[in-house]
């Protein structure tokens, strides 16, 4: 699991002891490039069948990323300017709230995550061997399913639920809507 650094973020809320359950590794706006050598461990020495990129919402990176962080110390400044690019397209729309822009950029970084993880272990996706994951911690109840939440974003690059199911066995399809109508969003956050 590739999480961000964020105390409010932590394995447990997966539901399950992270005790010899969760490689976690953990940076500031979950990113991948930050940790490569981590995240290549867990997938490649490890094993992994499951890379779970769990970003959250109200991220204090990604607020950082698309306010300016010019007087942040050169380490910091590093790892927010590898957000600049997933958040980029982000920075170019209008929105109503500030905070509606943090919310949608925050979920862009978590497909971007998804995407190079996608492109780095390529082979062990195709084989099977591995799933990418993006999820999203909803600690706020800001989607609406709950405080606490964890809700998927992307799977192996699909990002709607449509998308899904298309690739999913005939006689699965019902378990997976039920799945997928409880723990999947694309957008639809909204002040609660």
């Amino acid at each position: 699991m590739v999480t961000c650094s964020d105390s409010r973020v932590q394995p447990e809320v997966f539901g399950i002891n992270p005790i010899n359950n969760i490689f976690s590794v953990r940076n500031i706006g979950n990113q991948i490039i930050n940790s490569l050598g981590s995240v290549d461990y867990g997938v490649n020495h490890l094993k992994t069948p499951l890379l779970i990129i769990l970003g959250h919402v109200r991220c204090g990176a990604i607020t950082s990323a698309l306010q300016g962080y010019e007087n942040e110390t050169f380490a910091t400044i590093r790892e927010l300017n590898n957000l600049c690019f997933p958040i980029g397209e982000v920075r170019k729309k209008s929105f109503k709230r500030f905070h509606d822009m943090v919310e949608e950029a925050v979920l862009e970084n978590i497909h971007y995550q998804v995407d190079l993880a996608l492109k780095r272990y390529r082979q062990r996706v195709e084989s099977g061997e591995l799933t990418v994951v993006g999820a999203l911690y909803d600690f706020a109840n800001l989607y609406g399913k709950g405080k606490g939440r964890v809700l998927i974003v992307n799977l192996n690059g699909f990002k709607s639920k449509e998308e899904i199911l298309q690739r999913v066995k005939e006689e699965e399809k019902d378990l997976w809507w039920e799945f997928l109508d409880e723990f999947f969003v694309s957008k639809g956050w909204e002040e609660k």
